[in-house]
């Protein structure tokens, strides 16, 4: 489980994940880490395509939500 207030939980910057559309994804950066306002400034996830190479982000406390660590650990 993700909290935003220990950066322990949070995926490892270079690890490969599962998403649940069958693709890989690879763990690239984290935004926004020092922001007070949360719900206009979400810390972000940034993720690249293993296929595509295209980079996507999201909030970072959504990441468990279609993402599993690859190989299912």
């Amino acid at each position: 489980m993700i909290e935003l207030e220990d950066a322990r939980t949070w995926p490892e910057q270079g690890t490969l994940w599962d998403h649940t559309n069958g693709n890989q994804y690879v763990v690239e950066d984290f935004t926004n880490i020092q922001t007070t306002n949360q719900d206009q400034y979400p810390t972000t996830i940034v993720y690249k395509s293993v296929l595509t190479r295209r980079l996507y982000s999201r909030p970072l406390m959504d990441w468990d939500r279609s993402m599993k660590p690859a190989g299912g650990k």
